[in-house]
């Protein structure tokens, strides 16, 4: 199992530190659970300090404390491993070409 975990920060100190504690959390993560977590940074001038957890967008407009950002990995994770059957969401994520920001997610059933 793993977690993809985008974070698109914009030269901003909030945006540095949440890539750092991001990483942090996600060694945590491996050595605690063995969940396999990818940190992928993406640099945008004009994008909000956000984290894109499994294609759910989370916009971020403070420090969060370690605590909470392995928290909210962590809740894009399986609550049961091993299920074979269970109900399926589709996450969609749109751009927009005018100002090339991401969109709000939004659950399709």
């Amino acid at each position: 199992m793993s977690i993809d975990v985008f974070v698109i920060v914009n030269g901003s100190e909030l945006g540095e530190y949440i890539l750092r504690k991001t990483w942090e959390a996600a060694q945590r993560i491996f050595k605690e659970y063995g969940i396999k977590v990818f940190v992928i940074p993406y640099y945008s001038v004009k994008a909000p300090v956000s984290i894109i957890i499994n294609g759910v967008e989370y916009v971020i407009h403070r420090k969060l404390s370690f605590k909470e950002l392995m928290n909210m990995i962590l809740s894009a994770a399986p609550l049961s491993s091993g299920s074979e059957e269970g109900e399926v969401a589709a996450i969609g994520l749109w751009g927009h070409s005018e100002d090339r920001s991401l969109g709000n997610a939004e659950t399709v059933e």
